[in-house]
């Protein structure tokens, strides 16, 4: 069953990669090649995360692999969705309408670590349960 989840979330990675990277381009941040490539690598960098995470925590408690197998899948669709929507949103011409390339990813990260900091709290609380 681990394969299937790494094979599934492999694929939303690559999805995600060419999309934010067509978004990039459409925003026409080729011209910078260094701020091109660092809009792609952060717009995968929250996955990745989510996935090293729910790697380590795979020598775990069954429950705790639940946990943190549905955090990572919350953090990688948000990003493949959120993706999908500013890929196919079209060319922002305004000036700050474009900051979606830098700020989302930021976003996505805190939004990890508030998912990963609910989810030791909610395995903390059944561990405690479980003791009494």
């Amino acid at each position: 069953m681990k394969g299937i989840h790494y094979k599934i979330l492999k694929l939303v990675i690559i999805i995600t990669l060419f999309l934010a990277t067509y978004n990039s381009y459409e925003q026409e941040l080729f011209e910078h090649i260094f701020f091109f490539f660092l809009t792609i690598i952060l717009s995968i960098l929250p996955s990745l995360f989510s996935i090293y995470l729910m790697s380590i925590m795979q020598r775990k408690t069954l429950f705790t692999q639940y946990i943190f197998t549905i955090i990572t899948y919350i953090i990688s669709f948000s990003g493949l969705f959120a993706y999908i929507h500013y890929a196919f949103n079209g060319k922002s011409f305004q000036g700050a309408s474009h900051m979606h390339v830098i700020v989302f990813p930021m976003m996505l990260t805190v939004f990890l670590l508030i998912l990963s900091i609910i989810g030791l709290i909610i395995i903390f609380i059944k561990n405690k349960l479980e003791k009494v």
